[in-house]
């Protein structure tokens, strides 16, 4: 395996925790939703990474709810004062 898609995965997975630091300790709710972003986008990596096979139209559904996730928390960010 490559060591870029690797990278690219660790960094996701570190979004993640951060994404639920914001959530659990500074109760900020847009958090959850910075963690459902970046673990869906992990999973779609690693399916395309790795090879998990996942079916196509699947893979395409967690794209798509990811990015509803993370246009949701930017959307909440915009909106916080």
């Amino acid at each position: 395996m490559e060591i870029l898609p690797v990278i690219s995965i660790l960094i996701e997975v570190a979004v993640v925790l951060v994404g639920l630091a914001i959530a659990l300790k500074r109760k900020k709710v847009y958090g959850w939703f910075i963690a459902l972003s970046y673990a869906l986008y992990t999973v779609y990596d690693i399916n395309y990474f790795a090879f998990l096979n996942l079916e196509k139209t699947v893979a395409e559904v967690i794209l798509l709810v990811g990015a509803a996730a993370t246009l949701v928390a930017v959307w909440m960010v915009y909106k916080k004062k």
